[in-house]
């Protein structure tokens, strides 16, 4: 499954509430939400943490979160489909997945939706993901 059908799925969702730990867009999602549910879109079974907050002063095992959706750690050009961690303040870790080189969607509790964010990444990453090749 390509990285092109994440993010094609991932954009079907713009303008979805949020809603923090919404999975499900007729109730509304948060950024792992929308993961959650562009992988549902494309055929995964994602496995992602529940009962999280906004903003928290420890980090899960990203590595093991990544590996229970199909996703394997890359240090590469950002392609279509690549997830990324990225920290907005202190303590806050956020997801978006990129469209492409200069437009990604995410899920902004600020604007109380999901949204297509195009000028590039406005937080520092700290981890790049894609669809490893063994899928889920």
């Amino acid at each position: 499954m390509s990285g092109n059908a994440l993010a094609a799925a991932a954009g079907s969702f713009a303008g979805v509430p949020f809603r923090l730990h919404g999975r499900r867009a007729e109730h509304g999602l948060d950024c792992i939400g929308l993961l959650h549910a562009s992988l549902v879109a494309i055929g995964k079974r994602p496995r992602l943490p529940n009962g999280y907050r906004l903003r928290a002063l420890s980090r899960p095992d990203l590595d093991e979160v990544a590996t229970a959706c199909g996703l394997a750690r890359v240090e590469d050009e950002i392609l279509p489909g690549d997830v990324l961690l990225v920290e907005p303040g202190p303590c806050q870790l956020h997801l978006m997945i990129c469209l492409n080189a200069q437009s990604f969607v995410h899920a902004h509790a600020g604007a109380r939706r999901v949204l297509i964010q195009s000028g590039g990444l406005p937080w520092p990453t700290i981890r790049q993901l894609r669809l490893s090749e063994e899928g889920h």
